[in-house]
């Protein structure tokens, strides 16, 4: 019984550290396109993977 609790303990820890890290970048690709990009917000997932492609063809 107890691994079922630590393997839903461990599940639970790559869920939560996944959301965070999403959250973090989301943070981050926000403020970098606001910089470059001052006009475009995007709302839908497919939206923030254009604008990473965007941000990452002016950087390089």
């Amino acid at each position: 019984m107890s691994h079922w609790a630590l393997f839903s303990g461990v599940v639970l820890a790559v869920v939560f550290l996944t959301c965070w890290i999403a959250w973090v970048i989301r943070q981050e690709l926000e403020r970098i396109l606001d910089r470059m990009f001052p006009e475009y917000h995007p709302t839908t997932l497919r939206e923030y993977f254009y604008a990473v492609k965007m941000v990452r063809r002016r950087q390089f």
